[in-house]
């Protein structure tokens, strides 16, 4: 297991700790009755999860503003509706 302390993505003020378990092979018995390698995928365990300068959790997405993404959309001459 590493540990990790990485800065707010919203904020960048407040550092969020954080465990990386890493993936490995386990020998299970698959759905045909068989034993074979199975890859289990590592994970991140997040142990601060809400910052304490601006309150709001790691996972949360950043907000997604509709008129800024159709403005972007506009400039790379891009169609912002689609007729049928």
């Amino acid at each position: 297991m590493v540990h990790r302390i990485i800065s707010c993505p919203h904020c960048e003020e407040m550092t969020i700790e954080m465990n990386e378990r890493e993936g490995n092979i386990v020998v299970k018995r698959g759905f045909t009755g068989k034993k074979g390698p199975q890859w289990i995928p590592g994970h991140d365990l997040i142990l601060t999860p809400i910052c304490s300068s601006c309150g709001k959790k790691y996972k949360d997405e950043i907000e997604f503003d509709r008129k800024k993404r159709l403005g972007e959309f506009k400039k790379q001459g891009l169609p912002t509706e689609i007729e049928c």
